[in-house]
Parts: C-alpha cells; sequence; structure tokens
C-alpha cells in the first residue's frame, strides 16, 4: 500500500514540479515586475523579491530535471581534450583579443546586477545566463566577462569531445583552431557576453548526459530562457533530431507557452509585438536588407568563411551514400537560420548554425583526401574572422592578431597598389 501511495506521489509531484518551474520561469522572462506587483497587489518592491525568488525555485528544479545524471559526464572527462582545448582558447584569444563585454553583452552585464527588478525589455527575456551570473556571484562588467569566457571554454571542451568520442574523428589542434575561427565559436571573442553559447553548451550536455522526458523538455525550457530565437533555430531543430519523436508536441508547446506568454506583455498587440524587433531607426530590417543585399551575401559568407565548402562536400558525399539522416541534420541546422538574413548582425545569427558545420565537417574527413581537408582549413585560418552585418558600413574587425592582419593590409593596399 506504502509503495502504490508512493508511486501515485511521484507521477504527481514530478509533472507539478515541471509545470510550476516552466510556468514561473516564462512568466519573470516576460512579465517585469510592475505587472506581478499589480496582479499580487504588492508594492514593486516586493514583486522584484518574489520574481526573484519564484525564478531561483524554477531554475533549481530545470537544471535538477536536465541535469540529474550530470555525473555519468565523469567518464568522459580528459586531461588530453583539457589542456588542448585550452591551448584552442588562448591561440583564438590571441587572433580576436575583445577582453570584455561589448554592445548586447554590455547589456546583459548589466542586467546581471539586479535582473528581477528591471522592465521586460528585448534582452531581458533572455535571463538565464544574467541571471545565474547573478546568483552565483558573478555580477558586473568584469566578473560576467570571466562567467562568459568559462562558458565558451566550456563550449570548446564539449565540441572536441563530442568530435572526438561521438562522431569519432580526431582533428590536430590547428585544425580545430581553424574550425572555430568561424561561426558561434568565434563569435565570443569578438563580442563578448552574448548569450547563445549557452544554447550551444545545453545541447552539447545533452548528447553526453542521460535524460528522460522531464529532462529533455527542462532542457528547451531553459534555451527559450537563454534566447528565444537561437532556441528556435537551434535548440528546437537539434531536439528535433536527437530527441524521440514521440515528444516532439511537447517541445512545441513550450514554443506555443513561450511566444504567448511574449504576446499577452505587448496586451496581445500583435502588430507591437514584431514592429519593435524590425524596427531600426527610421527604417526597418527588411528595407534595410533589401538596400544591402550585397553586404547581406558578404555576411553570410563570413559567417562560416571557408567552412562552407565543407557543408557543401558533406551534403555531396551524404547523397552520395544515401545517409539521408546525416544529410537532413546538415542542412537543416546549417541552413534553416538563413531566413535570419534580414537580423542587422548578420554573420552572427547565420553562426547558429555551427552543429550542422561540425558535422559537416567530421563526414567531409572521412571522404576528402587529407591535403584538400588540410588547405582549406589553411585557407579558413589564413582568412581573418570578421562581423558582418547588413545595417553596418561593412565588415568589422576587432582587436587581435586577425584585426592587425587586416591593418597590415589596409597599409599596403593604401600605399602601394593605390
Amino acid at each position: 500500500m506504502t509503495n502504490k501511495i508512493v508511486e501515485i506521489l511521484r507521477k504527481i509531484v514530478k509533472p507539478a514540479c515541471l509545470i510550476y518551474a516552466v510556468a514561473a520561469s516564462f512568466s519573470v522572462a516576460n512579465f517585469p515586475a510592475v505587472k506581478f506587483a499589480h496582479f499580487l497587489g504588492i508594492s514593486q518592491d516586493g514583486a522584484t523579491l518574489f520574481r526573484g525568488f519564484i525564478f531561483f525555485i524554477a531554475v533549481i528544479i530545470l537544471f535538477y530535471f536536465a541535469f540529474k545524471n550530470f555525473r555519468s559526464l565523469k567518464s568522459y572527462l580528459s586531461w588530453n581534450i583539457f589542456f588542448r582545448s585550452a591551448i584552442i582558447f588562448l591561440v583564438l584569444s590571441a587572433l580576436v583579443s575583445t577582453l570584455h563585454v561589448i554592445f548586447m553583452g554590455e547589456v546583459y552585464a548589466n542586467i546581471s546586477i539586479s535582473p528581477f527588478g528591471q522592465d521586460t525589455g528585448f534582452f531581458y527575456r533572455r535571463i538565464l545566463e544574467p541571471a545565474l551570473a547573478y546568483f552565483l556571484q558573478f555580477k558586473g562588467q568584469v566578473l560576467y566577462t570571466i562567467f562568459h569566457f568559462l562558458i565558451t571554454y566550456s563550449c570548446i571542451y564539449m565540441i572536441v569531445l563530442w568530435l572526438e568520442r561521438k562522431l569519432e574523428v580526431k582533428f590536430k589542434i590547428w585544425q580545430l583552431v581553424s574550425m572555430m575561427t568561424a561561426g558561434m565559436i568565434i563569435f565570443q571573442f569578438q563580442a563578448p557576453g552574448y548569450a547563445e553559447q549557452v544554447i550551444l553548451l545545453l545541447c552539447l550536455l545533452s548528447i553526453f548526459i542521460p535524460m528522460d522526458k522531464y529532462g529533455r523538455i527542462s532542457l528547451i525550457a531553459m534555451m527559450f530562457l537563454t534566447h528565444e530565437s537561437a532556441a528556435l533555430f537551434l535548440g528546437l531543430i537539434f531536439s528535433w533530431f536527437y530527441f524521440p519523436k514521440e515528444e516532439r508536441k511537447l517541445y512545441l508547446l513550450l514554443v506555443v507557452s513561450n511566444y504567448f506568454l511574449w504576446w499577452a506583455n505587448y496586451d496581445f498587440n500583435f502588430v507591437n509585438l514584431f514592429l519593435g524587433h524590425l524596427t531600426l531607426g527610421n527604417d526597418n530590417a527588411i528595407g534595410i536588407f533589401f538596400k544591402n543585399i550585397k553586404l547581406a551575401v558578404l555576411s553570410v559568407f563570413f559567417a562560416y568563411k571557408f567552412l562552407w565548402l565543407f557543408v557543401l562536400s558533406g551534403i555531396y558525399y551524404c547523397l552520395k551514400n544515401k545517409n539521408y539522416n546525416i544529410f537532413w541534420q546538415i542542412a537543416a541546422m546549417v541552413f534553416i537560420p538563413l531566413v535570419l538574413v534580414l537580423v542587422p548582425d548578420t554573420s552572427r545569427v547565420v553562426g547558429w548554425g555551427s552543429i550542422g558545420v561540425f558535422l559537416a565537417i567530421a563526414y567531409s574527413a572521412k571522404y576528402l583526401r587529407s591535403w584538400i581537408f588540410n588547405l582549406i582549413l589553411v585557407m579558413n585560418l589564413l582568412l581573418p574572422s570578421v562581423a558582418v552585418g547588413i545595417s553596418t558600413a561593412g565588415a568589422v574587425s576587432y582587436p587581435g592578431l586577425y584585426g592587425l592582419a587586416i591593418d597590415l593590409f589596409k597599409v599596403l593596399v593604401k600605399n602601394y597598389l593605390m
């Protein structure tokens, strides 16, 4: 009798905790303290404390469900990968040496100082990383930058681990550095503080840590708390291929729930919801795109530089070998984010398909001749990484060896070729 009661309680408590965690965290992300205060009939300061408390409990529940089997990762700990990842990190930081949060990253760093008392603006909905920094006391510009780079290093480690232990291909350090000078990783050195790398880390962790239904739902929920658009174009696509098919409706329900609450915060005004994100000064993203189509093409190229050749070769060999499963993974992960070419910082968001690119590289490595494979990586390493967006004047370079190479090239062109 006692065992039956315990079993019944488990069936009730687990879903109830998950529903609370999703509802509470999504509500905090989408509704400001003033609306909490009005709804609960309390002061705004009280609402701020209440939001922080319920979010803290919700995050603990989500992390528990997702990573309760975290100990299983011990079998994948490797000093060899640890030190190689550290070397890759240091080389990348020398190539691009922006050592402090900038642009949107600076906004996230400011949010980390007091995350639950602010209005739910465009950046605030991406609350997970600033909130974690707040809970772990990595608050403010300097400590948030350190927190950011700890996550970046973790991503590098997990990428190397995934390539070697799951995809069963081992690359030299210089090859791995070349691969990471394009896509999501290099952008973390160009503009520290942006949140979407957390989604990349969550995806990679889910490959190695066993999860049940509750864990996978919690993982997707945390992705939407990290960055709603990146969760759609990276997290949801990833889960479509790597999680059980029968749970897809649950993932879609999370999407609907998050965007419904987002819409509700705009008082169900559909026009205001989207115009606020498309407006840039006196113009809009669509208008800017059509004025700068050539720049948009350039931004797509610089998202992955010469790694696009591996994407094409990976697709070719997948079709040749009738490996349609890998083909669809590469195609979906790499090309679906291209719809975000309208976004001002284009090369950044196109780079969200990095998992698909690494998959294409790993698959191509098995079929391309070694000299061709290495030649592509050499060209990719030598071509400086820059950020290109359709609303900017062109490619933006950053401090470091790549920036120095670009400056020297400009001097040579001006003095000897003009």
